[in-house]
C-alpha cells in the first residue's frame, strides 16, 4: 500500500519528472499479485469445498467462486457452525437475496493468503429512494406540489373541477398563512398558491383542503412529507466557476486528459436529458463514452447529476459513465482492473 500511495504521489505532482507517467496494467500486477502457489492453494481449498466453479481476476488478485447453500454452509461451518437466510429488497419485493448474518472463519493455513470474503456477510449496494412520486391521494383525487424559493414558495394544486368546488391551503412555518380559490367546473384544473414572507433554511408545513360538492365537506389532502425554503438564485456551472476560481471559457487541452462516474443499482441517464443541460447551460455537447448497462428511459437522480456536473466543470474532457448493474465498490474495482486501458 505504502509503495503504490508513493507512486500515485509522484506521477500526480506537476514538479516530478514522472508526473502522467500512469502504470499499466502489468506493472500494477507486477506490483501486486501474489505468487502462483498462493493462487493455487487457495483455489484448491475452495475446489475441495465442493466450489461449483472458481475463476481466477486481476491477475490472481481475486478468485470468484460459486457454491450452493448447501455447500457454503458445510464449507463454513467447520469450526463455528453458521446458516443463511433469504432477505428481499424492502421496496422492490421480487429482489431476493441469500446472506449469512454471522461471522465466518476461514482456516489457520490460508488465513494469511486471504484479505477478506465478499458475497457472503454484506449486502450489494441498493437504492432504498425508490422512484420518486407525487404528493396525491386516490381517496380525495386531489395532489399538490410545492415549489421553494428565495423566501417564499408556491403550492401547485391539481384537482377535479368537477368533484370539488374550492381550494384552501394553510402554509405554516414561523407564523401561518391561508389561501383559497374558487375550482371551476371542470375535470382538470391545476390552481396556483403562492406564498411569501417565509424564512430561508427553515422547514414548512402545507395543508391542502378541497370542498367536495356532492358531501359539502371539506376534505384533507393527507401529506406527512417536509418541505423546505432556500435562498436563490440557483446554482449553475457559471456560479460553480466563479467560486472556485475558474476562469471562465475554460476547455480541456491535454489529449491525455479523461474523467469518469461510477454509478450502481440502475442509477442511469439519459443522453438527451444531457444535451438539453448541456444547452441551457452554455457548454458544449460532452463526449460520453458508456461502459455497462443503461436505460436511457430510466434516468436516476444522483447519476444524472453526476454525469451532468463532471461534463459541464470538465468541459472538453473525454468523459466515461461507467454503470455497475449490481454490486457496489469492489464489484467496479475488478471490473477497472480487468480492463486494458480503463
Amino acid at each position: 500500500t505504502d509503495r503504490f500511495t508513493s507512486i500515485l504521489m509522484d506521477v500526480s505532482d506537476p514538479k516530478s519528472s514522472n508526473y502522467g507517467h500512469h502504470l499499466s496494467q502489468k506493472d500494477v500486477y507486477d506490483l501486486s499479485s501474489p505468487s502462483k502457489e498462493s493462487i493455487e492453494f487457495v483455489q484448491h481449498w475452495l475446489t475441495n469445498g465442493n466450489a461449483i466453479s472458481t475463476e481466477i481476476l486481476n491477475n490472481g488478485g481475486f478468485i470468484r467462486a460459486r457454491f450452493s447453500v448447501r455447500d457454503a454452509v458445510a464449507f463454513f461451518s467447520k469450526d463455528h457452525p453458521i446458516k443463511f437466510n433469504r432477505y428481499k429488497h424492502q421496496i422492490d419485493a421480487q429482489r431476493k437475496i441469500v446472506r449469512c448474518a454471522e461471522p465466518i472463519f476461514v482456516p489457520a493455513a490460508i488465513h494469511s493468503l486471504v484479505d477478506f470474503v465478499d458475497g457472503v456477510n454484506n449486502f450489494p449496494y441498493l437504492n432504498l429512494k425508490g422512484k420518486s412520486k407525487k404528493i396525491s391521494s386516490h381517496d380525495t383525487g386531489v395532489g399538490y406540489s410545492v415549489i421553494p424559493g428565495d423566501s417564499a414558495a408556491t403550492v401547485s394544486v391539481r384537482v377535479n373541477g368537477t368533484m370539488y368546488n374550492q381550494v384552501q391551503v394553510n402554509m405554516t412555518q414561523i407564523g401561518s398563512q391561508v389561501l383559497s380559490a374558487a375550482v371551476p367546473n371542470e375535470p382538470l384544473q391545476v390552481l396556483s398558491f403562492p406564498f411569501d414572507g417565509l424564512a430561508n433554511y427553515m422547514s414548512l408545513h402545507v395543508v391542502v383542503k378541497a370542498f367536495e360538492i356532492t358531501s359539502r365537506q371539506w376534505v384533507i389532502v393527507p401529506s406527512d412529507t417536509v418541505f423546505y425554503v432556500y435562498p436563490s438564485p440557483w446554482i449553475t456551472p457559471t456560479v460553480t466557476n466563479s467560486l472556485y476560481f475558474i476562469p471562465p471559457g475554460t476547455r480541456a487541452t491535454n489529449p491525455a486528459n479523461s474523467q469518469a462516474v461510477a454509478e450502481f443499482d440502475g442509477q442511469y441517464y439519459s443522453p438527451s436529458d444531457l444535451d438539453t443541460f448541456s444547452q441551457l447551460m452554455g457548454v458544449p455537447t460532452p463526449n460520453v463514452t458508456l461502459v455497462g448497462p443503461n436505460d436511457a428511459s430510466q434516468p436516476g437522480g444522483e447519476s444524472t447529476l453526476d454525469i451532468e456536473w463532471i461534463t459541464a466543470i470538465g468541459v472538453g474532457v473525454p468523459t466515461t459513465f461507467w454503470s455497475v448493474k449490481e454490486g457496489f465498490l469492489l464489484v467496479w474495482v475488478i471490473q477497472v482492473s480487468e480492463a486494458s486501458n480503463p
